[in-house]
């Protein structure tokens, strides 16, 4: 007897979880470009959203090294911003984070528009 489950589908699990990460991007990256205006050191989710950003760097990267794809730009996006809100976590926040922080709200919108406009959907 088969089950039916609301995520049968491995694929819609991954566009979930990928939507998810977009959601993520936007809002870490406004944090980053936010981050000269307020005041956000010791702040436990900057402290989760750079682990979280930092395995998502390593294990991005991992992967397409191992599949010998060196142009992954996302992955190392990813290590910026985990570098980027580890030192805001700390206190220390630098002009460049204007920048950094539109490159990641673009990589999240790139990501969200990708996962929406599929073929097939």
């Amino acid at each position: 007897m088969r089950y039916s489950y609301y995520f049968s589908n491995i694929e819609e699990v991954n566009d979930l979880i990928c939507s998810i990460i977009g959601v993520l991007d936007v809002i870490s990256g406004t944090i980053v470009y936010l981050s000269l205006g307020f005041t956000l050191s010791s702040n436990i989710f900057i402290g989760f959203l750079s682990f979280l950003y930092f395995c998502l760097g390593v294990w991005s990267l991992v992967v397409n090294f191992s599949r010998k794809n060196y142009l992954d730009w996302r992955g190392f996006i990813d290590l910026i911003n985990a570098f980027s809100l580890t030192s805001i976590f700390f206190g220390n926040v630098y002009p460049a984070f204007k920048v950094l922080g539109i490159i990641i709200i673009m990589k999240g919108i790139i990501s969200l528009f990708l996962i929406t406009t599929k073929e097939g959907s």
